[in-house]
């Protein structure tokens, strides 16, 4: 007779870090950025045009940025793709910065609507704003996005109170992983309200 083999249980540290784990992917940057264009264009322009300016993010922004990383976590530079360690995310910045620029460009040669524009330039000042506070604090870029990316989704709020809601717990995440303190993390949800509030201003 066979001997059934009895998994051991998860402990509940564990399942935390598993699902911290998770909503780190599914709120990453790469994820809200595209989210958050197609968010706003749907209200103003038809499906096609829509995808076309999705299309543009994704190709001219995300998957440079996902290779950058690939090629520097395989070749050691950097821990891992989240560049946990402040003193590497010094090659991070100029890079995400110019792959940033490069993405203003094409959209304004695309002619996006200006709401779309004004958008990424926004995320470019919030690169650049993270990129000189590295000096002293390595905030969390994912907490500084998410909670941009419900500030600038205010208009609908049911929207924005999803993507607080979203915001949250990205946070929380950030630190049962240990990517982060508590600091780092404030200060990344300081910056994306401030970024976030500048772009409504406009």
């Amino acid at each position: 007779m066979m001997n059934l083999v009895r998994s051991e249980p998860q402990s509940p540290r564990t399942v935390r870090r598993e699902i911290a784990r998770w909503i780190s992917i599914l709120g990453h940057p790469f994820v809200l950025i595209p989210a958050l264009v197609a968010a706003v264009t749907v209200r103003r322009l038809p499906p096609e045009q829509v995808a076309q300016i999705v299309g543009i993010v994704v190709l001219v922004s995300v998957v440079p940025m996902l290779l950058l990383m690939a090629r520097r976590v395989r070749s050691g530079a950097w821990t891992n793709y989240d560049v946990s360690v402040r003193e590497q995310r010094v090659g991070l910045y100029p890079a995400a910065l110019a792959i940033a620029t490069a993405t203003v460009l094409v959209l304004a040669w695309a002619q996006v609507p200006r709401p779309i524009l004004h958008g990424v330039l926004a995320t470019l000042l919030l690169i650049g704003i993270a990129a000189l506070v590295n000096l002293w604090l390595k905030i969390s870029l994912h907490t500084a996005f998410a909670v941009f990316t419900a500030v600038a989704l205010w208009p609908s709020r049911g929207l924005a109170a999803g993507g607080l809601v979203l915001a949250l717990a990205i946070a929380w995440s950030r630190l049962e992983m240990g990517r982060h303190t508590l600091p780092e993390v404030i200060g990344g949800a300081l910056l994306g309200a401030a970024v976030g509030i500048g772009l409504m201003l406009l």
